[in-house]
């Protein structure tokens, strides 16, 4: 087995570190195994310790796979060719083979599902997941961004997620900032700092919306929530993604505040 901390975790993943770092990493194990019965198979595991599942996630779905094949081993989990990925609890895991077989990814799943079982955890959905109105919204693009979101210094654990409509893709985004003032600073942040770079601003139905670059931005709040479009380039649905999200989010709160605690 090896053991990589946060100074010496580009010595194993370089060119990846900085994704894992910014995402609050702690530790890195990883250990290769090999098959007794044919010793040109073999496998690797990469345990990354990320603190929390939603740190966890934000690695996962920032690096999911086009050939992604969802795989029964929790919520956040798939496997390709010859590796699978998965998230349990806290943890972000790679299991990597030496060759494309049936025989290997069964050997995979099987590992994995023994880690899970020796490993027990509550492993949760991210709840703002379920934020997102669902009519053509792409699930796979749904990926949370540690830091640094929309361009904008400090504008950390945002969900952004791709919805196409009428053939025009759109970028909605969504992130908890724990409360309603605390949602509002950031939003009045975020247009003051489209602005600066020459974004003309206006107001409709509780939406701020800045024109910039040939694109639009859409900003609201609600509660806790702020919430929008990134770089629409339609405004007209743009403005209709973001009602219905604001929607989704109102009834999102509304039931929150119904549910027995």
């Amino acid at each position: 087995a090896e053991t990589f901390e946060p100074r010496t975790l580009s010595d194993k993943i370089n060119g990846k570190a900085e994704l894992y770092l910014s995402a609050g990493f702690k530790r890195l194990q990883s250990q290769r195994f090999a098959d007794d019965s044919a010793s040109d198979r073999w496998f690797e595991i990469f345990v990354f310790d990320m603190a929390t599942q939603d740190n966890a996630f934000a690695v996962y779905s920032s690096q999911q796979r086009e050939d992604a094949l969802q795989v029964d081993l929790g919520p956040y989990a798939y496997t390709t060719a010859n590796a699978l990925f998965w998230v349990h609890g806290p943890y972000y895991l790679e299991l990597i083979a030496s060759q494309d077989s049936d025989d290997a990814r069964e050997s995979m799943l099987q590992i994995a599902k023994n880690f899970n079982q020796i490993t027990a955890l509550d492993t949760r959905k991210v709840k703002e997941t379920d934020l997102y109105p669902p009519n053509d919204l792409d699930k796979k693009s749904i990926t949370l961004i540690p830091t640094d979101a929309v361009g904008m210094a400090n504008f950390d654990r945002v969900l952004v997620a791709d919805y196409t409509s009428g053939g025009i893709l759109l970028s909605a985004f969504v992130s908890n900032r724990g409360s309603p003032a605390a949602a509002t600073r950031l939003a009045e942040d975020f247009r003051r700092f489209l602005v600066a770079f020459g974004g003309k601003e206006t107001e409709a139905e509780g939406l701020f919306i800045v024109e910039i670059l040939d694109a639009y931005e859409i900003i609201f709040t609600h509660g806790p929530y702020i919430a929008g479009i990134h770089e629409a380039t339609d405004r007209d649905r743009a403005m209709e993604l973001a009602r219905s999200l604001m929607v989704s989010i109102e009834d999102a709160i509304g039931r929150q505040k119904t549910t027995p605690q």
